[in-house]
């Protein structure tokens, strides 16, 4: 799946403006190569940026309390 195709799903079926990934720096690497648990963010990826496994999604939704819109942002998997 592209970033693109997750971008379109995420908010045809959500309501959920995706802002960018998560990943594992070293999310290549097999567990035998001593992979890094650090992760980068990566804002507006390209529309064919493939996802990867280890990806999480930097996302934004929008909830009515109160008479007002407030923005909630959070990392979550798809």
């Amino acid at each position: 799946m592209t970033y693109a195709e997750m971008f379109v799903a995420a908010i045809q079926s959500f309501g959920v403006l995706c802002i960018g990934l998560y990943r594992l720096r070293d999310a290549t690497l097999s567990p035998d190569e001593n992979p890094s648990a650090k992760r980068y963010v990566i804002t507006n990826p390209a529309d064919d940026s493939t996802l990867l496994y280890t990806d999480k999604v930097a996302a934004m939704n929008s909830k009515l309390h109160s008479d007002k819109y407030i923005l909630k942002a959070n990392f979550t998997s798809f």
